[in-house]
């Protein structure tokens, strides 16, 4: 096991990035179906060391800032590790700086950059290899790191209890409000950047509205009660957001546009089509799911999560159960899969529309297991698996797996 180190000679062109929410756009980032050179060969990435905890918060299920992270490309992979009271990175079979805490390592969508959140007994800072070390050193407050969609820029929050801001690219946002909220957000192409901050109202009401780049969005100086969710459309013109009122009952509405939608009991996170023409969501108006897509409303259901669309906009996937007790299923238009025990990632398109995939996990002789579907095909068993997806020729579907305490990059031929 060698000693991970990074590069401190990449130079920082990204610092012209300043403009960042501005006219100014950055370079589009490329999505893990185009623009990059997947591996189509299954490897080794890395054998957990005897006597090292793999994953010491979360050694059960997903949960975001404690896994595993498999670059997009299939060349590598992070994971939180801890020995004795010593907490580290593990980059593949390298490992990073003893630390107190590390959580969030994250790559780029093009797999050249990567970033975490760590903290010596002193303090806390980001460790990332974009040319500077311990980002946001000092702050008494730091948020994890947020890494841009091509891979050259890192955002974070930092500040003091009551006053905070968001650092990206070397450059303070939202520093002439009373605090930032949220951690930041890039929109998908990378041109800006989201967060929500606090606002008072003329009346004294502490209230949360949205800031993209240093400015509020328009119509949105008044705020909300409470923000839950934003998301901006794949172009970046859009910002939708899941805003709450009547607190404590957390009574959820979409805004889009300047409008306020349907009021619901629960709304989860919203998603646009390819194209930013189309917004789907899931909401709880009784005490029971739907899907909303326009004037559309799809059956009720117990649960409902996953929602994707087609890469053409025209169709919608996800996942639902009829009631508690009730087995999980994929809904791809009108095609329903069969019954699994519980969906843990997906559905996925492939890059013609025609196809899907998805990860399962269930108990098989008293262990918990993960596998792969493709339609109605089924992969072999693993002990964890991570975000199955179509290679760029639909050809294969790639993922991350665990087999004991090796970490691969696995490639699942499609029949014709």
């Amino acid at each position: 096991m060698t000693t991970f180190t990074t590069k401190s000679q990449r130079t920082q062109s990204w610092a012209v990035m300043a403009l960042l929410g501005l006219a100014t756009p950055l370079v589009a980032a490329s999505s893990p179906q185009d623009g990059q050179k997947v591996s189509l060969e299954e490897k080794l990435l890395a054998t957990i060391p005897e006597g090292l905890q793999f994953k010491p918060n979360c050694q059960i299920g997903h949960e975001r800032r404690q896994d595993a992270v498999f670059r997009h490309d299939g060349r590598g992979v992070a994971y939180p590790a801890r020995r004795g009271d010593k907490a580290f990175i593990m980059f593949g079979d390298s490992k990073g700086p003893d630390l107190a805490k590390c959580f969030s390592p994250m790559f780029s969508s093009d797999g050249r950059s990567w970033a975490y959140w760590a903290s010596t007994d002193k303090e806390a800072y980001i460790h990332s290899n974009l040319g500077l070390l311990e980002l946001g050193a000092g702050y008494e407050s730091l948020g994890v790191p947020v890494v841009s969609p091509d891979g050259r820029m890192i955002a974070y929050t930092a500040g003091n209890r009551n006053k905070r801001f968001v650092i990206a690219g070397g450059k303070k946002f939202g520093e002439q409000f009373e605090t930032v909220l949220s951690d930041p957000q890039f929109s998908p192409d990378g041109s800006k950047i989201g967060y929500s901050i606090q606002v008072t109202s003329d009346d004294g009401r502490v209230r949360e509205t949205i800031a993209v780049g240093n400015e509020i969005l328009l119509g949105m100086s008044a705020g909300f009660e409470r923000i839950k969710h934003l998301v901006f459309s794949p172009t970046g013109d859009r910002v939708v957001l899941v805003a709450e009122k009547d607190l404590p009952l957390c009574r959820e509405f979409i805004v889009m546009d300047g409008k306020d939608g349907p009021v619901c009991r629960q709304i989860d996170r919203p998603v646009f089509s390819p194209d930013g023409k189309k917004l789907a969501y899931a909401a709880a108006e009784t005490g029971r799911w739907r899907i909303l897509q326009g004037n559309t409303r799809s059956e009720e259901f117990h649960a409902v999560g996953g929602l994707t669309f087609s890469p053409d906009g025209a169709e919608l996937s996800y996942w639902a159960k009829e009631g508690t007790d009730s087995p999980a299923i994929v809904i791809k238009g009108g095609w329903k899969s069969k019954g699994y025990p519980d969906i843990i990632w997906g559905p996925t398109y492939s890059p013609d529309g025609r196809k899907i995939t998805f990860a399962v996990g269930r108990r098989h002789s008293d262990q918990w297991k993960e596998f792969v579907v493709v339609g109605d095909k089924d992969s072999e068993l693993f002990d964890e698996v991570w975000s199955p997806r179509f290679s760029p020729d639909g050809r294969n579907v790639v993922f991350g797996a665990r087999v004991g305490r090796e970490l691969w990059w696995k490639v699942m031929p499609i029949p014709n």
